[in-house]
C-alpha cells in the first residue's frame, strides 16, 4: 500500500519523466539527460523485465559520461537474480568488475562480500583463505636455520633443549 507521499512523488517524477522526453536537449547535455531520465524511468518501473533493460543501458551511458556505474550494475545484478537469470547475473557482474575495478560502490560492494565470505568460514570453523597469513604455516628458510638459537617468526618452533639454560634472548637489567 503506497502513502499519500510516495503517490505524490511518482507523479511528480512521472511528470518530469515526461517533460524531460519533450524538450529538446543541447547535444553537450543529450547523453546526461537521457542517464538521468532513465534512473527516474527505472526507479517508477513496475516491471523488472524493463527495469533490467533500462538498468543495462544506464550502465552503457554512465561508462560514456565517465560516472560511476556500480549502483545500475548491482541493481541490474539483483534484478537479473529475481527474474531467474542468475548465471547471467554472475557474468555480468565479474565483467563489470573486471572493466571497471575503480567504481566506488563496485569495491564497497566485494568488500562486504568477502567480509560476509569471511564471517561465514569462521562460523564454520574453516580458514579464512589460502592466502591469509593466519592460514598459512610458518616456514623454516636457508637463511633463518642458524644455530643462534634465537627464534624468528619464519622459523617453525623449536623445542628447548635441556642443556640450552632456557631463553638467550637478553632483556636490559638482567
Amino acid at each position: 500500500m503506497q502513502s499519500s507521499l510516495t503517490r505524490g512523488i511518482s507523479s511528480v517524477a512521472e511528470n518530469l519523466v515526461r517533460r524531460s522526453e519533450q524538450m529538446q536537449w543541447p547535444d553537450v547535455l543529450k547523453e546526461s539527460a537521457e542517464y538521468t531520465e532513465l534512473n527516474l524511468k527505472a526507479q517508477l518501473s513496475s516491471d523488472p523485465n524493463e527495469a533490467e533493460k533500462l538498468l543495462f543501458r544506464i550502465a552503457e551511458l554512465a561508462k560514456t559520461l565517465g560516472v560511476p556505474m556500480g549502483n545500475a550494475v548491482l541493481e541490474r545484478v539483483e534484478i537479473l537474480n529475481s527474474l531467474g537469470r542468475g548465471s547471467e547475473a554472475r557474468m555480468y557482474l565479474e565483467k563489470s568488475l573486471r572493466e571497471n575495478p575503480e567504481d566506488p560502490a563496485l569495491l564497497q560492494f566485494m568488500q562486504m562480500a568477502l567480509l560476509q565470505e569471511q564471517q561465514r568460514r569462521a562460523r564454520a570453523g574453516m580458514p579464512t583463505s589460502a592466502t591469509s597469513p593466519m592460514a598459512t604455516q610458518p616456514t623454516v628458510s636457508p637463511s633463518s636455520a642458524s644455530s643462534s638459537g634465537l627464534w624468528t617468526p619464519d622459523q617453525s618452533p623449536e623445542p628447548e633443549s635441556p642443556a640450552s639454560g632456557g631463553s638467550k634472548l637478553w632483556i636490559p637489567g638482567q
